[in-house]
């Protein structure tokens, strides 16, 4: 039952939260928040310990709950989704508790801390989930709960239109999820995962259902990346940065924008090979463009928004190349940089150490740079990429502008001289003030040690996923990142200034605003749509209006013959009978 307690724990204070969060008061409600996050934690914590001891699986079923074959409430946990668990109940942990000492009092915790609890639950249940439609349930759960946290501030211009354009994005990904997983269902009878996977085995690839497979593989892609804001379903992208820091920060790294991530690692086994090429090929080109696109952004958050695209882009591509295993070693690394980077300007300023100690160690990170994690899952990615020499030649190019990102995140913050009064962050006195202190401690010091420790072998993702020992991949890598690193520092160095876009990277960005198109695609359909729509309910009224006229005249006519009528039916009726007993 500690695996369902991983899950249920943050679930049952949502609820808890929702139904009785008035008469809990604000502390309440923080204090029930953090607490369910941090049983959900410790529930992670044992389990992992008992895998370090030697367990190989586990799974908890609680029977059926819909009358399909296969779809029962059954979670498994398995050596590779451990660490996985581990660090995102870790990290909502500690979001949890920064948000506790950063949140204004003004701000409604009630439901923040219901919507924050509820899409780590629900991302436990898309990490955990052994049937395809539990899986599902979860990204639903997720992608509602992402919602609640970017309306946060609605009252805010802009906060209420960038939740709409989520939703109506997370809506598209969502048809396709489902449309995929009703056409596996139809092809295989079942829901369970596992099951599916033995009887893809047995299926040979040459007959009718190798396209039936495509189609739903495909579909199954898309809802990921439309999920995880990949061409070309990155307009909501920016949306995310209108929910509270703590909240940003989560969306960014372990839920959320991540979860179509964990989507595609869990159902690689059974996606078809094409569909694994148009993952590698479209997480291979979001890559690249959200690196270049991050370059053009003046605005701090915003260039680390499409970072968090590229970086997605890159997992996508390993998953593409049959390299799940190292995906998620991308997908941690990256969720603690992440996670230090912007909470960093976040901590309070009577700890302006510790927040320059977080900005740099999410900087590292977020340039793949050594030390950090990073680092050595951009080694492992040069590794799993060897054969692929255009996805390797991605990865170097955004090495290269990862590196160059980062200098010019650090000039502009170190080096360019301060304009305006500087701006308090703290909120709160006492022991609260120190809570976000330590928890971007905390973070970043997972974001340095992280990946050393997987290298050295002294923590384990349950597959070899990073090189044992130093590799042309992991050369090139820290050459590339080291060079833009080098070419931004002198290059930002000599004048310091703000972040300043160059030619080249704001005509991409203005080309990455293709999302535009789609978004304008839509709303055109949509106006056709109403106008199309309005015009078909006036003539459907003119002609209900028609017909109910028509109708009350031939009654009336009826009604005033109705004597006639009668008359006639009888002696109709008559003559027939004295005819057939005539002619008998």
């Amino acid at each position: 039952m500690t695996l369902w307690l991983a899950v249920a724990a943050p679930l049952a204070g949502a609820i808890l939260i929702a139904v009785a969060g008035g008469a809990l008061g604000r502390r309440g409600v923080a204090a029930v928040g953090a607490g369910a996050l941090a049983v959900s934690f410790g529930a992670s914590v044992a389990l992992a310990q008992a895998f370090a001891a030697g367990r190989t699986s586990l799974v908890a079923d609680l029977g059926p709950w819909l009358p399909l074959r296969g779809s029962a409430l059954a979670l498994r946990l398995d050596p590779s989704t451990v660490p996985l668990i581990l660090v995102t109940t870790a990290v909502a942990a500690l979001l949890a508790l920064h948000s506790i000492g950063s949140l204004s009092r003004t701000e409604g915790t009630r439901r923040y801390f219901a919507a924050l609890d509820l899409i780590v639950s629900a991302t436990l249940l898309v990490i955990l989930a052994r049937d395809l439609v539990l899986l599902l349930a979860g990204c639903e759960i997720a992608a509602a709960s992402a919602y609640l946290l970017i309306t946060h501030r609605a009252w805010r211009p802009g906060d209420a239109d960038a939740g709409i354009r989520s939703f109506v994005t997370g809506r598209v990904g969502d048809a396709a999820l489902l449309l995929g997983a009703f056409v596996l269902l139809g092809l295989f009878g079942t829901a369970d995962l596992d099951e599916i996977g033995s009887r893809l085995a047995a299926i040979r690839l040459t007959s009718p259902a190798d396209s039936t497979l495509f189609v739903a593989t495909a579909l199954l892609v898309s809802g990921a990346l439309a999920r995880s804001a990949q061409l070309p379903f990155h307009g909501w992208l920016p949306a995310t940065l209108a929910a509270p820091e703590p909240a940003a920060a989560l969306l960014h790294t372990v839920s959320g924008i991540q979860v179509g991530v964990i989507v595609l690692v869990r159902l690689a086994p059974l996606l078809h090979p094409g569909a694994l090429v148009l993952a590698a090929a479209i997480g291979g080109a979001t890559a690249l463009l959200g690196a270049i696109v991050s370059l053009a952004e003046s605005d701090r958050r915003r260039a680390i928004a499409w970072s968090t695209a590229s970086h997605a882009g890159l997992m996508f591509a390993a998953v593409g190349a049959g390299a799940p295993g190292v995906a998620l070693f991308q997908l941690l690394s990256h969720a603690l940089a992440k996670a230090t980077l912007l909470l960093a300007p976040d901590v309070a300023e009577r700890a302006p150490n510790a927040r320059a100690f977080g900005f740099v160690s999410g900087v590292l990170g977020l340039g793949l740079l050594p030390p950090a994690a990073t680092f050595f899952s951009a080694s492992a990615l040069a590794s799993a990429f060897a054969d692929r020499p255009l996805l390797l030649g991605v990865l170097l190019a955004v090495a290269l502008v990862s590196g160059l990102r980062a200098a010019r995140l650090i000039a502009s913050t170190f080096l360019a001289p301060a304009t305006g009064a500087r701006v308090s962050h703290a909120r709160g006195s006492g022991p609260l003030a120190l809570v976000p202190v330590v928890s971007l401690g905390v973070l970043a010091a997972g974001t340095l040690t992280f990946g050393g420790l997987v290298f050295a072998g002294a923590v384990s993702l349950g597959t070899a996923v990073a090189p044992t020992a130093l590799t042309t991949g992991q050369i090139a890598v820290a050459a590339a990142s080291l060079a833009g690193a080098a070419v931004g520092l002198w290059s930002y160095g000599r004048r310091p200034r703000a972040l300043t876009p160059s030619r080249p990277s704001l005509a991409l960005a203005r080309m990455s605003r293709a999302d535009a198109l789609v978004a304008r695609g839509f709303a055109a359909l949509a106006g056709l749509l109403a106008i199309e729509g309005e015009g078909i309910v006036r003539r459907s009224v003119d002609a209900l209006g028609w017909l109910v006229q028509r109708g009350a005249l031939i009654t009336g006519r009826i009604e005033s013959g109705g004597v006639r009528a009668d008359q006639a039916v009888l002696w109709t009726a008559v003559v027939t009978l004295l005819a057939y007993w005539t002619l008998r």
